[in-house]
């Protein structure tokens, strides 16, 4: 397979060290996925993403550009293994040696679009002040899946800056229906 890649047209060497990623990626998925372990794996991608986001000496470390690429991976592995499915730990490691770019919480985001589009569905970051609970969470993929008309599965963060309601975010696009989002809409309506 790599040779058939290294032998096809490509525009640039970055499209083409993109495309060995992004089949590499795929190849790692489909184990998941044959193993029925591909839900787990978006799960724990998911996750990592939040716990690093909200670890900004950690995001730092995993995410800067100094630092030996092995000491990353070395950190990452007293992290996650035995913790975590084997697919995520080496996606991560992957993602933290090599990251050609990326920031790390944004890199954990695409790969669990990537897990989500394998599965061929959608994923909806949720902003939610409280814990939602499992029947919320149904509903809510209910009325994402009229809306979008694909599954779509929410992955939910507690953040209570939204103070009530929630804030979808599916893609580009932003559903704000959380008390924090009408106060302000209702502060630039009044301000004229």
């Amino acid at each position: 397979m790599l040779s058939a890649a290294v032998t096809a047209r490509w525009s640039s060497a970055r499209e083409l060290l993109d495309g060995l990623e992004s089949l590499a990626r795929t190849a790692l998925l489909v184990r998941a996925e044959r193993g029925d372990r591909l839900d787990a794996v978006e799960d724990e991608l998911f996750r990592l993403g939040r716990i690093i986001a909200g670890q900004m000496a950690l995001a730092q470390v995993l995410g800067g550009s100094g630092g030996s690429s092995a000491g990353k991976a070395a950190l990452v592995d007293t992290l996650l293994a035995g913790k975590v499915e084997p697919v995520t730990e080496i996606l991560v490691r992957q993602l933290v040696t090599t990251p050609r770019g990326r920031d790390i919480v944004a890199g954990l985001e695409e790969l669990t679009a990537v897990a989500a589009r394998r599965r061929e569905r959608s994923v909806a970051y949720v902003r939610s002040a409280v814990e939602l609970t499992a029947a919320q969470v149904d509903r809510l993929a209910t009325a994402l899946q009229r809306i979008y008309g694909r599954q779509v599965m929410p992955h939910v963060e507690i953040d209570p800056t939204v103070r009530g309601g929630l804030v979808v975010r599916v893609g580009d696009e932003v559903i704000d229906g959380s008390v924090a989002g009408q106060l302000d809409l209702l502060r630039r309506n009044l301000a004229g």
